[in-house]
């Protein structure tokens, strides 16, 4: 049998008619509600013997929900606070290329893209999947994915959550410095089934593209610096492709220190630092790279000053990225420069030996 991997699982309260069904669902409802837990109710439409609005047993006790024809609509009420931007071309071949918007530059949007270490899949996950799926259902066509950040994670994500007979429809996958995916879902039969058409490609000092687990990067080089090159139009184009070259030692550091942190921390865990971390860029005033990039020096000190109270790992992992992100960032930067005025100079002296 084939299993979509999803987070979650079912239980069935079962028995004869009377038995007490619905008096045992509501009694799990009242009780996550007092545990103050978000929950909805849904119900087929069909069943309006007591009331047409609520879940009703015999003996008269009622529950609000939400009456539905189709499973499906049950997205239309978990998903109204997420906004996904998809963009579906079609080519004369009759191909249809579909394209995800990605996050911005500010940190209320690289937040999403730290947030699928706790938290797989994702409402956005979801919309961009049944898309993707609709897109199959309605066309009898090829397609190709692509998406830039998070918008390179939902790409990947809707592809191997397809059902395998859908899988083959998809020819090729483009991440572009997008986000990897989970140590179980990297080690599924849904990925194994479609890694072989995913390209991911990530800047040299990649941030966003070594989040969780990636494999096969292409690197490129940009003109920007640190963490700004995680903005596409900084890539360095050549003709008809994109130049390639060496991940810097900064973004291999990052990709071993994420998987140990990974290793090291519960989902809610990691949910609960991250919150930490990005709490303290709202109280500094920081809501863009653009604050951090135009007076790094006032953005670290306002961000230390925000450190007390901090537990020991939030302030281990917000330390370390401060220092790859501001401070070790011109020392390689530098460092390449040296290379490349090495490699300038024994160019000439060849040259002129010759």
């Amino acid at each position: 049998m084939y299993h979509q991997y999803r987070e979650g699982y079912i239980e069935v309260i079962c028995g004869c008619m009377f038995a007490g069904k619905t008096e045992e669902l509501i009694r799990r409802i009242n009780v996550l509600s007092y545990a103050k837990q978000k929950i909805l109710v849904f119900k087929p439409k069909i069943d309006d013997r007591y009331s047409e609005i609520e879940i009703a047993s015999h003996s008269g006790r009622k529950v609000p929900c939400y009456a539905i024809d189709d499973p499906e609509e049950i997205l239309d009420k978990v998903t109204d606070d997420v906004q996904v931007g998809i963009l579906s071309l079609r080519l004369l071949n009759n191909d249809i290329i579909i394209s995800f918007e990605g996050t911005d530059n500010t940190f209320i949007g690289w937040k999403e893209d730290f947030a699928l270490s706790y938290e797989y899949p994702t409402k956005s996950h979801l919309i961009a999947s049944k898309y993707v799926s609709d897109t199959l259902n309605k066309n009898n066509c090829n397609i190709y994915l692509c998406g830039h950040s998070k918008g390179g994670n939902l790409a990947l994500v809707s592809a191997l959550r397809l059902l395998p007979s859908k899988k083959s429809k998809v020819k090729k996958i483009y991440s572009f410095d997008g986000p990897g995916i989970p140590a179980d879902i990297f080690k599924s039969m849904d990925y194994n089934m479609i890694k072989d058409r995913l390209i991911n490609i990530i800047p040299n000092y990649s941030i966003v593209g070594v989040l969780l687990y990636q494999e096969n990067l292409n690197v490129i080089k940009s003109d920007a610096i640190g963490i700004m090159q995680h903005e596409i139009s900084s890539w360095k184009v050549e003709d008809d492709h994109l130049l390639r070259c060496e991940e810097s030692s900064l973004s291999k550091e990052l990709d071993v220190s994420i998987k140990v942190w990974l290793t090291k921390t519960t989902h809610e865990e990691r949910r609960q630092i991250i919150d930490e971390v990005f709490d303290i860029f709202v109280k500094s005033g920081i809501k863009t790279t653009d604050d951090i990039k135009e007076n790094k020096i006032k953005s670290v000190n306002m961000l230390l000053k925000n450190l007390n109270g901090f537990s020991k790992e939030s302030r281990t992992l917000f330390n370390n990225y401060m220092k790859m992100l501001i401070g070790e960032v011109g020392t390689n930067i530098i460092n390449d420069k040296k290379k490349v005025i090495k490699e300038k100079i024994s160019e000439l002296k060849d040259k002129y030996d010759t």
